[in-house]
């Protein structure tokens, strides 16, 4: 016999949800369906990194201090750098099929704590259904959202990513951020000593880092935001502190910070100084948040 459809659907209510909370999961036929051999729901998500192909496991720092005109060609330790998906299974739970007939099942399933945040740049989660047979198996599947809530969190250190003229304190009035709200707090910068005049400014950026279990890791990709200026030509003297307050949009999409098993997703705020006359590169700190989106 020939399905001119899949016969099975798969429903799952509430469609958003927390680590922790439980959904329904419903299995529907369009009638009942024999000879079923196992049939099963896994819960899951598909979970989005970049990877390193055709080269070593140390190529993507390898090629920092080395040439880049040979990156992707064939014959050379770099490789090249690609986009791809696994799935991550996180459990399974068995369908009653008694004497080899379904008709329908509804199973209620806790979502793990440890459940990364869905958003397109790192987990799709999904619920599938499935009927094994000996003439055909038959699937569906069913999307639902993962949303990350505010917690407490320890405030993150800065970090110093280049330059030491200063000591560059990011002071946040909160360092867990919903989106779609701004970062608000203070920065504070104490030149060690007289210094040209500067331009600050501050700004959101966001990795994802590349972690897969079994392929060579991707150099990650970043994003950054619109810069927000706090000041230009800023007098810098010696061990004279300057303070600056600041508020940053956070966007209303912006992806929740995540860690899922093939990659993570991070955001800080990064602030730069230009001194004017340096032709060295700008000094800049970063202060790590969370962002979250939903209370």
């Amino acid at each position: 016999m020939l399905w001119r459809r899949n016969p099975i659907r798969c429903e799952v209510s509430p469609g958003v949800v927390r680590p922790g909370d439980t959904i329904t999961v419903r299995v529907v036929a369009d009638g009942p369906i024999d000879r079923v051999d196992d049939a099963r729901i896994e819960l899951g998500y598909t979970n989005f990194y970049s990877y390193r192909w055709a080269g070593r496991a140390d190529s993507a720092a390898g090629a920092v201090s080395d040439t880049l005109s040979l990156l992707g060609e064939v014959g050379t330790n770099y490789g090249g750098e690609r986009n791809t998906s696994d799935w991550v299974s996180a459990l399974s739970v068995p369908i009653p099929v008694p004497e080899g007939l379904f008709r329908a099942f509804d199973q209620e399933i806790r979502i793990p704590s440890w459940s990364p945040a869905s958003s397109p740049a790192l987990a799709r989660w999904e619920c599938h259904a499935r009927l094994i047979r000996s003439r055909r198996n038959m699937d569906a599947h069913c999307v639902f959202q993962v949303v990350a809530g505010k917690a407490d969190q320890p405030p993150p250190a800065v970090e110093r990513m280049i330059g030491d003229a200063s000591e560059i304190e990011i002071a946040v009035d909160s360092a867990v951020v919903r989106a779609g709200e701004p970062v608000t707090g203070l920065l504070t910068v104490i030149p060690t000593a007289d210094r040209p005049d500067a331009d600050i400014a501050v700004y959101l950026e966001r990795k994802r880092l590349s972690h897969p279990l079994e392929r060579n890791p991707g150099g990650g990709e970043s994003q950054t935001a619109p810069i927000v200026k706090l000041g230009m030509r800023i007098p810098m003297a010696a061990r004279t502190p300057v303070r600056i307050p600041f508020e940053v949009p956070v966007p209303a999409d912006a992806a929740p910070s995540a860690a899922a098993v093939h990659s993570s997703l991070e955001w800080s705020l990064i602030a730069r100084i230009y001194y004017k006359g340096f032709s060295t590169m700008p000094e800049r700190v970063r202060r790590r948040l969370v962002v979250v989106n939903a209370d």
